[in-house]
């Protein structure tokens, strides 16, 4: 056994020579300097390259056991980010065996050292612990954690945060702070918090009229919900005043897979039913697909009238032209431009759609409620970025 440790390590020996070979001059100066630094001692250099060895990088191959060697070191000296790494390895059994004692003590010493991961991952680890272990102590640590990682800005602890706030579970309900909470994570990028704000809001959201639904689409658009935004333009009826802007907005999603799958061919339906409503962004973007094929508006449009000249490219462009968008970046942004509305609050009722004359929809699917999401109980990433959609531990 001895033989076989002494092997493995002449063989790692050996692969760092040649790593450090293959490396310009430069590089192997600097590599060998924060080497040092860390083998001095220093508990971020050793974090650092305990992260470096373990997926190895460049010409530097892995090495998991003096990277797990210098992680300890790490968090052995109170380095919390080493720390919290630790114990998420003891809570996942990676490069070490599996010990919930050891997952819970290095976490806990991480965040109470005030790191904003291991914090929500204390959170979480109270809020869920194994078997019957709950109580209401651990629910106000747990709460008072995931308030200090939310206050930083993770927006894991934001929505989980928002959960608390939504559900009436460990908090008080309260239905504003949890929306609150969740934009501020969608506004972070965490697209999980897109689909529990729809399923708590999205009964009262499908009360809104057009001119409410427009406005609020916008705004989640622009804030990086586009999931929320499809849902409200599918709320205006195909007669209201907004829907040319809206028929704009649901092809400008289709041709990105904004919030629905990519679809070319709906995309430039929607954008033909909008500039024929008269949508100035769905004109210009009209006139350069009947540019490149002419015979496009036959498919697009099969009851437009053969004789109609406001559908030409040339008339297109000229409508959008008198509106104000001549390029490409102009379309975009008069389509995705916000306009102040007064948006229905929860004590009115908003008067929805009337019944009018149907227009022809472009092949609208019929809205579906969203699945509503549950809180994965399996830790997720504990050094690098955490993956959408985990509301777990980091």
């Amino acid at each position: 056994m001895k033989s076989l440790q002494l092997f493995l390590l002449m063989a790692a020996a050996l692969l760092a020579v040649v790593a450090l070979r293959a490396m310009t001059p430069e590089a192997r100066a600097s590599f060998e300097a924060f080497e040092r630094k860390a083998e001095g001692g220093d508990p971020e250099a050793m974090y650092r390259l305990s992260a470096l060895l373990e997926k190895g990088y460049d010409s530097i191959a892995p090495d998991t056991l003096r990277s797990l060697s210098l992680l300890r070191r790490s968090a052995s000296a109170g380095y919390a980010p080493a720390q919290n790494y630790l114990g998420y390895l003891y809570g996942e059994g990676r490069m070490v065996k599996a010990d919930a004692d050891s997952s819970r003590f290095w976490i806990m010493r991480a965040a109470d050292a005030g790191d904003p991961k291991a914090a929500h991952n204390a959170a979480y680890m109270l809020l869920h612990p194994e078997g019957d272990g709950r109580d209401a102590t651990a629910d106000s640590l747990a709460v008072g954690y995931l308030r200090r990682a939310a206050n930083t800005g993770l927006p894991q602890s934001q929505t989980l945060l928002a959960d608390l706030y939504a559900e009436g579970r460990v908090l008080r309900a309260d239905t504003a702070r949890a929306v609150a909470l969740y934009e501020k994570a969608i506004a972070h990028g965490f697209a999980d918090a897109q689909l529990r704000l729809l399923n708590m809001m999205g009964p009262q959201w499908r009360r809104y009229d057009s001119a409410a639904s427009l406005g609020e689409a916008l705004r989640y658009l622009n804030m990086g919900a586009p999931v929320i935004a499809v849902e409200f333009l599918r709320n205006i009826g195909p007669a209201a005043p907004e829907t040319a802007r809206a028929y704009a907005l649901l092809g400008h999603a289709y041709s990105r897979g904004l919030g629905v799958g990519y679809d070319h061919a709906k995309a430039n339906e929607y954008f033909a039913r909008a500039a024929q409503l008269g949508d100035p962004s769905a004109q210009f973007i009209l006139a350069e697909t009947l540019e490149i094929f002419p015979d496009a508006l036959r498919t697009l449009l099969p009851d437009l009238d053969a004789d109609d000249a406001t559908m030409t490219p040339e008339s297109l462009r000229a409508a959008a032209a008198r509106a104000g968008v001549t390029d490409a970046a102009a379309a975009t942004r008069r389509l995705l431009a916000q306009a102040e509305t007064q948006v229905p609050t929860p004590a009115q009722d908003p008067n929805p759609n009337p019944t009018r004359a149907k227009a022809r929809t472009p092949n609208q699917e019929t809205p579906t409620p969203a699945t509503k999401p549950t809180a994965a109980k399996a830790p997720s990433l504990g050094r690098g970025a955490v993956p959408p959609g985990s509301v777990s531990k980091l």
